[in-house]
């Protein structure tokens, strides 16, 4: 077992052990946007990141769960907000192609398992084709992969 949480604290080798250890990843996906006049800007990003770093250290701590959480998304699908400053958002096609891209490289290391974390409503939609398109992808590659949205 890897004595680490975060996936962007590992070697190149501690990856390769990771993934031959069917390690699930959890990824934090957020948003810049407004929260009213009270709350800054990255709190969908904050949450969605601080949700699984905690998950992820109880779920090692507790159980011993092969489990280590990425680097995070930290744009997102903003659009509804235009009309205040401060909003970062990406278009659907950039956003869908942004959560397909990193998970199909993590599947093409050898990674079977993910959970994202999503920390901004706006997303649903996205994350959701993101996840059909690879689940057909490697589907039709007879691999099982798993990818679960929270």
């Amino acid at each position: 077992m890897i004595n680490k949480t975060f996936y962007g604290h590992l070697t190149s080798n501690e990856v390769k052990k990771a993934s031959k250890e069917k390690y699930l990843l959890v990824l934090p996906i957020g948003a810049i946007e407004q929260h009213g006049p009270h709350l800054p800007i990255d709190t969908d990003d904050w949450l969605a990141l601080k949700a699984s770093k905690e998950g992820v250290e109880l779920a090692v701590k507790k159980y011993s769960t092969k489990v280590m959480y990425l680097p995070g998304i930290h744009y997102g699908q903003s659009f509804s907000h235009l009309a205040w400053p401060g909003r970062i958002s990406l278009s659907f096609d950039t956003f869908v192609r942004i959560i397909y891209e990193v998970l199909d490289q993590l599947i093409k290391d050898g990674f079977k398992k993910f959970v994202i974390v999503n920390g901004n409503g706006g997303n649903e939609a996205s994350i959701i084709t993101a996840t059909r398109k690879l689940t057909e992808k490697w589907i039709n590659k007879k691999q099982k992969i798993k990818i679960y949205s929270i």
